[in-house]
């Protein structure tokens, strides 16, 4: 599809990691890094009551239970 786009065929022996830079396309590791952590700040800003916030306290209360 990247080749489509940029208006060049298989034929034309382009590099597909050439293609990505001139296309301006991220790697799919940054992106989900960043979605990884734009979803750890939104659970980090609810409220101490929500389930995820109470299971990921617990986490941390056993993390601290073991280095002892």
């Amino acid at each position: 599809m990247l080749h489509w786009m940029s208006d060049k065929t298989t034929q034309d022996r382009i590099r597909n990691d050439t293609i990505k830079e001139r296309v301006g396309v991220t790697p799919k590791v940054e992106e989900m890094v960043e979605n990884w952590l734009r979803w750890f700040g939104h659970v980090e800003r609810r409220s101490v009551d929500v389930v995820v916030r109470r299971v990921d306290q617990m986490e941390e209360v056993a993390e601290d239970l073991e280095k002892l």
